[in-house]
């Protein structure tokens, strides 16, 4: 058996829906080498049962309450032993083949890979969202440049860092868990689908927009403090919580560029989370400092156009928004 042993966690609570499909979607890869747990929290809807349908092909489970997803992928972090790990949640699905072709792309300087995902709509429309590398190191400082369930790391390096998710965080746990590793080592982009992400109504990306936008603040804002970075004092003006002394491990030197224009990407995360969340005053804020700081890539993006919708009715833009899932 020469393949690298590859972790994967999957994190479930109340998900007897579309677990099944995760599962299967994982055992379906016929990898040799796969250590698979499925962390559940105490589940009352039906998913023990697709648990223990499949047990004997699990390499660990259980099903107790817990403090939430993030408690429930460290649980799985602690016992993983893959040189490769990666967490899929119990909505989403590994596309065919993809644990063999991560499994021939990592060396110990590579930290992270990551690939495209497929998002799919409860109505069945689906898109390719492809992950972008270019000017990836100010993509991965302002956010995050790719779809979870796309991307697997290292797990050596987070044993040798004893890198865990921050469980005080439950919506911005992955960005702050994966830039910590981009801090300590290198990333590569292998195009090609990777997983299938579901988008549908209970998913925490469709109801907690702003939720995700204050994390995902308080993260970079973090971050740039480590950086010693002064458009810190920035960042701020767009939080509705201070910042969190977050213990960052920074190994690598990030270029001033990389730096500055990662501002950049944070603002542009922000207005969309927030304009997703119907925030319209503050995405109307974030758009003035995009226009001001970043004003070739303002016109390049057709930002225009989002500010001209910010002004009409909430009711309206929800309209428009679910005629375009529908369709």
């Amino acid at each position: 058996m020469n393949s690298p042993r590859i972790t994967v966690i999957t994190p479930t609570f109340q998900q007897g829906r579309y677990i099944e499909a995760t599962i299967r979607s994982v055992l379906d890869q016929g990898y040799e080498n796969l250590e698979f747990m499925v962390i559940d929290g105490g589940s009352t809807d039906g998913t023990l049962d697709v648990i223990k349908k499949y047990e004997g092909q699990l390499h660990y489970w259980e099903s107790k309450p817990d403090k939430g997803q993030s408690e429930a992928i460290n649980k799985g972090l602690t016992r993983a032993t893959g040189q490769i790990i990666t967490w899929l949640n119990s909505d989403d699905q590994l596309a065919e083949g993809t644990l063999e072709r991560v499994s021939k792309l990592f060396s110990p300087q590579i930290g992270l890979v990551y690939g495209d995902t497929q998002v799919v709509l409860n109505s069945g429309k689906s898109w390719t969202n492809k992950a972008d590398p270019k000017d990836f190191s100010a993509q991965m400082m302002g956010g995050m440049p790719f779809a979870q369930p796309s991307c697997f790391f290292n797990g050596d390096l987070i044993r040798e860092h004893n890198l865990h998710v921050n469980e005080t965080l439950h919506y911005g746990m992955d960005y702050y868990f994966f830039l910590q590793i981009f801090c300590l080592s290198d990333a590569i982009y292998a195009p090609g689908l990777m997983s299938h992400y579901l988008f549908h109504p209970q998913s925490k990306s469709s109801l907690e927009n702003g939720k995700f936008a204050d994390e995902w603040a308080r993260i970079y804002g973090s971050f740039l403090r480590e950086m010693k970075m002064e458009n810190k004092h920035e960042v701020r003006a767009f939080m509705k919580q201070d910042l969190d002394v977050l213990p960052f491990k920074i190994k690598k030197n990030f270029s001033e560029s990389d730096a500055q224009n990662s501002f950049f990407h944070f603002l542009n995360n922000q207005m969309k989370f927030r304009y997703e969340n119907l925030e319209l005053k503050m995405t109307r804020a974030l758009l003035k400092k995009i226009q001001e700081d970043f004003p070739v890539e303002f016109k390049i993006k057709g930002y225009q156009k989002i500010k001209l919708r910010t002004y009409l009715p909430k009711s309206v833009i929800r309209s428009f928004r679910n005629k375009q899932i529908s369709s």
